[in-house]
Order: C-alpha cells, then sequence, then structure tokens
C-alpha cells in the first residue's frame, strides 16, 4: 500500500468512527425547569381527542349503555371527543362529551362532586376506583392536575421535538408520548396507540364558578346529612 492508498484508508476509518459516534450521541439534556407547570386556581383547558381508526360511524350506531352495578347512571362507554375542564378554586367544572355527542357533565365545591350524565338528575360521583372504561369522563379534577400526566419525570424525558408549531420536551412511558411546550411547559400533545389528545389553553376565568340549582340542591341535602351523622351524641 502507497502512503496516499494508505492516508485514504485512515481518512476513511476515521469518518466512519466519527459517522458511528455521531449515531450514538447522547440524547439531548433535560432543560431545566418545571418539567410541567402546575394549573392555577382560576384556569381552563379544551382537550380535543382524536383516533386514528373511524369511532364515528360506529359510535353514531350504537346502543345507550343500560345500568350497570360498576358503572354510574347511563354512562356511555364510547371513547372521548371533547373534555374541557374549569378551576376556579376551590370549585371545578368539567364536560366530556364522548364520539356519538353523549356528555357527562361534573361539577364540584370543593368537597361534594356531583355529575350528570346526557341531562340526567345529578347525582353524587363515585368516590372509589373509576373503571378504566370510563377514564377521564369521571376523572377527579379536584387536584387540578389534568389526566394521564401522573408519571411525566426526569425519568421518562426522551429528548426534544416540535410539533405543532411549538418546540416542546418529550416524555414517554408504558406506550404513552406526551409533549410539553418548551416555553411555558404546559402539554400540547398526548398520544397512546390510537388515541391523540390536544390540548387548548382556555382564557381563565374571571369570577368564581356558581352551582346550577339542580346542582346545588343535591349538595346541600348531601351536607345536611353529613352534618346530621356528625353531631355529637348527647
Amino acid at each position: 500500500m502507497n502512503r496516499f492508498s494508505f492516508t485514504l484508508a485512515v481518512g476513511a476509518a476515521y469518518a466512519a468512527s466519527f459517522v458511528g459516534v455521531a449515531l450514538h450521541a447522547a440524547p439531548d439534556p433535560l432543560p431545566s425547569g418545571p418539567l410541567l407547570n402546575p394549573n392555577g386556581d382560576f384556569s381552563a383547558w379544551k382537550i380535543s381527542y382524536s383516533y386514528t381508526s373511524d369511532t364515528d360511524k360506529t359510535a353514531k350506531a350504537a346502543p345507550p349503555v343500560p345500568p350497570s352495578p360498576t358503572l354510574p347512571g347511563s354512562m356511555s362507554l364510547l371513547p372521548l371527543r371533547s373534555l374541557t375542564i374549569t378551576w376556579t378554586s376551590p370549585m371545578w367544572h368539567s364536560v366530556a362529551v364522548d364520539t356519538a355527542g353523549q356528555t357527562m357533565e361534573q361539577w364540584s365545591d370543593g368537597t361534594v362532586r356531583l355529575y350528570s350524565a346526557n341531562g340526567a338528575p345529578p347525582t353524587l360521583s363515585p368516590t372509589g376506583p373509576i373503571p378504566t372504561e370510563v377514564g377521564a369522563k369521571l376523572f377527579d379534577f379536584s387536584s387540578k392536575k389534568l389526566p394521564d400526566m401522573d408519571w411525566i419525570s426526569p425519568n421518562t424525558f426522551t429528548g426534544t421535538e416540535s410539533i405543532n408549531g411549538h418546540a416542546c420536551i418529550v416524555f414517554a412511558q408504558n406506550g404513552m408520548k406526551v409533549w410539553i411546550d418548551l416555553q411555558t411547559r404546559t402539554p400540547v400533545q398526548w398520544k397512546k396507540g390510537d388515541e391523540t389528545r390536544n390540548f387548548e389553553a382556555l382564557p381563565s376565568p374571571t369570577g368564581l364558578l356558581a352551582l346550577p340549582a339542580d346542582f346545588g340542591k343535591i349538595s346541600a341535602a348531601f351536607r345536611h346529612d353529613e352534618a346530621l351523622l356528625n353531631r355529637p351524641i348527647p
């Protein structure tokens, strides 16, 4: 091998090693700052749901879900299309709409949590474990957290990406992936399987929420009964 060939060989080997190092480069470091900013006492979000499969055709033809001992009232098992949450601490209000247009509305005064399925008379929301098929429709928003975000941590950080015009920090675990805006540290998108959620921050409320009359009656009756049960025995 002459000197020229040797030089070419060494150069090629160096270039190959450089490419190998680049291909196995460490992921982007986690930017400083909070991973996900908490929601304020006066804040509101809309989450829009979409699916890679066409759920609308089957959803509109689906029969009503019969009462079940594991599901409250006439709760629908159909996938969500939108979820809107409003907080004016300690009160909050949520409206879930499924792919057939059926609604699940919740109100809470900070202590009592009530729900109404498809405009039915309100009743107390269940306090025990919620069936997974119900999910966010009866999520307890008292903690001012959005659903399926508790797993976000430095250990689940995977890098940075741009999505929907936002530079984001990205987290992934157990098939879930979420994009958090790098500047605002608020959610942009969440994905798992064929489900995608897009997040929209709504204008912050300017005044306290007020329970509608029918919800207020149930709340007052619950508090009255609770006071009777907790009164001291002479």
